[in-house]
């Protein structure tokens, strides 16, 4: 209830006080909210920080344990808080106020260097605000000496248009500018067109024009004082820029919408009678901050054109201040209970757990996810490096070696493979040519019944599992065929330096792959909007861990190959190289397609269906033996085939 219920009318002080109060404690009950929902966000982010270091090198669903004991796996409350107290002791954005606004960077130069570097930004941060002191001033002082005086102006300026007296006369008996008088009288005379916001002014008789002024005066005095106030917001905005360590390209200058208020826009814009010079607005200022803004201009192109070069920045983390991590009960942060100091899971870190001295945690967590004694984080790697060569992990839930994953269908030889692989100095390079020598990876796709009867789904290995290209594959082979792929190594194709602060900025789409040929590894995306090409060949989710993709096999992957643009444009351009070499008959552009998209010789069976495929397409279609439609769609049913989508 609002106090003047609350309280009797008899009283307004009384009632004025409690209001005062109540609003208080209203407006710090709303910043404890606040707090409180920055605090949630924060934690959010540390448990999904965690929940990607658990699976992605231990195989284990701990972010589970953030509500209670984990039910299926030997991880309780306690561990999961003491892990995040790493995490929340860890710096991730540039402020603490600024959370997910405004990631830390840190520059890859030296020390020295970059202290130069902020130095001259400095230098430039206070120029720059020098520049705009004398310039906001300055608006202020023209705009208090012009429009106040709207009341005189505005009366005058009609009857110079009525034809009551000339304008020079006019404007020496008011004592106004004459300039500015006949602007004025050039905009209010009516010209027959419709004007709804100077209609009070046409329809004000002779003793009521001075009020009609005045009530136009106060609107912009208003208006006046609210745009120097967004002018002066986006100097600020601009000098921020200068400070920070990113030449991150922010908003341009603001514009004054013509519908929030027509009189507004028409008076101080667009030639209008108080509009200032666009090409020079100092022609307003007083003479000596005329000369003094020119001196700061000079003196701050000078400092910008000797300014040291931007130094790399990398998006990452730094030690942040030591948090005494509490443990949430039923994970809600506004109910803390005990401390729990950082520590690893004690089922994992056994009876010798490494100490943590001082900082976060971050460098003995590392030190202890690459320990030889380490139970997980060699298995789990080298079950990904099989999975990525076999379609399938020895342990084929490579996120969760827990109680609710699958177990390992040859223990032995993870364990082996895990015993070489911190052997070899934990060598991707080694493990990768291991397995690929291996007679298990040599294997052919081909199943004989036995095979089928004992091993059914090939779970002991008995054969090699045919393998559907990932969509990378797939897009990068299409572009190759054609000699379409751009193969420059290296470099970036990121064109924006802005990041979660413009999340919907079209300068941080995703890249069409359809539509760049620079390989798919080079092609930034954008987790929150996929190309429909990756959706739709199981791409997978890119918000959160994930250990495998889930391949499907539907009508609309079938269709982009049979319809697409992408696969049209890739069919037609082969057919052109090939029928281009006119010394090459039919059958010779057929062994050399076969090459180029299956990658061997067609047999004598296959070069006789391909040539009555075409000679049929030409009885079909007469008009286009000219063309190259009947090779386009030859092409086309090589690239859609199971044999070049598949690998056996």
């Amino acid at each position: 209830r609002s106090p003047a219920t609350c309280f009797p009318p008899e009283n307004p002080e009384e009632v004025n006080r409690r209001g005062i109060i109540a609003t208080g404690f209203l407006a710090l009950g709303q910043k404890a909210v606040a707090q409180q929902d920055k605090k949630k966000m924060l934690y959010d982010i540390y448990d999904d920080q965690l929940d990607a270091v658990s699976k992605a090198f231990l195989g284990v669903t701990l972010a589970c344990a953030r509500c209670h004991d984990h039910k299926f796996d030997p991880f309780l409350t306690k561990d999961y808080y003491a892990m995040i107290g790493i995490f929340a002791s860890t710096k991730n954005f540039s402020t603490s106020e600024s959370h997910v606004a405004k990631l830390h960077f840190s520059p890859l130069a030296p020390k020295k260097e970059f202290a130069r570097y902020l130095a001259h930004r400095e230098i430039l941060y206070e120029k720059a605000g020098q520049i705009d002191r004398i310039v906001e001033e300055e608006t202020e002082r023209a705009d208090k000496e012009h429009i106040p005086r709207t009341a005189d102006y505005m009366p005058a300026a009609r009857r110079v248009y009525e034809g009551e007296a000339s304008l020079n006369a006019i404007a020496r008996d008011a004592g106004l500018k004459e300039e500015t008088l006949r602007r004025w009288v050039e905009y209010l005379k009516p010209n027959g067109e419709a004007r709804p916001h100077l209609e009070k002014w046409f329809a004000a008789s002779a003793d009521r024009q001075r009020a009609a002024a005045e009530t136009y005066r106060e609107q912009l005095l208003e208006r006046a004082a609210e745009w120097r106030k967004s002018l002066a917001s986006w100097r600020k905005r601009q000098r921020e820029k200068l400070k920070g360590l990113l030449s991150m390209p922010g908003k341009g200058k603001p514009k004054f919408k013509k519908e929030k208020d027509p009189f507004f826009y028409e008076v101080y814009f667009n030639g209008g009678p108080l509009a200032w010079p666009e090409d020079e607005p100092e022609r307003l200022f007083s003479e000596p901050s005329r000369a003094r803004l020119h001196t700061l201009n000079r003196e701050f192109l000078h400092l910008k054109e000797t300014s040291p070069a931007t130094p790399e920045m990398a998006c990452a983390v730094a030690e942040g201040e030591p948090v005494v991590q509490r443990l949430f009960i039923r994970g809600d942060h506004g109910n803390p209970g005990e401390p729990v100091p950082k520590r690893f899971p004690l089922i994992l870190a056994g009876d010798d757990p490494p100490l943590f001295q001082e900082g976060s945690g971050r460098r003995e967590l590392a030190e202890w996810l690459t320990r030889p004694d380490n139970p997980l984080t060699a298995r789990v790697m080298v079950n990904r490096i099989w999975q990525g060569h076999f379609g399938e992990g020895l342990v084929r839930t490579p996120n969760n070696f827990g109680r609710m994953g699958e177990r390992p269908t040859h223990p032995k030889l993870l364990d082996y493979l895990a015993k070489r692989f911190v052997e070899d100095g934990w060598s991707v390079k080694k493990m990768h040519r291991l397995l690929m020598l291996s007679s298990a990876y040599r294997m052919s796709s081909r199943a004989v019944p036995r095979q089928l009867d004992l091993d059914q789904i090939n779970r002991l290995l008995s054969r090699f599992n045919p393998r559907r290209l990932d969509v990378e594959e797939i897009r990068d082979g299409l572009l190759a065929m054609d000699g379409s792929l751009d193969f420059t190594l290296g470099g970036t194709l990121v064109t924006f330096r802005t990041y979660t602060d413009s999340e919907n900025s079209n300068e941080r789409l995703s890249l069409d792959p359809e539509t760049n040929n620079r390989r798919m590894v080079y092609l930034p995306l954008r987790r929150a909007n996929l190309p429909p090409l990756l959706n739709m060949f199981d791409f997978g989710d890119a918000t959160t861990s994930l250990g495998k993709r889930s391949p499907t096999n539907v009508a609309p992957q079938a269709l982009f190959m049979m319809n697409s643009r992408f696969v049209a444009e890739r069919s037609q351009k082969l057919a052109e190289t090939l029928l281009a070499d006119d010394s090459l008959r039919d059958q010779d552009r057929i062994r050399r397609v076969y090459l180029q998209v299956l990658n061997r010789r067609p047999n004598a069976g296959e070069i006789q269906a391909g040539l009555g495929y075409l000679e049929n397409f030409r009885k079909r279609f007469p008009e286009s033996i000219e063309k190259p439609d009947g090779w386009q769609s030859f092409c086309r049913i090589l690239m859609a085939s199971n044999e070049f989508i598949f690998v056996d």
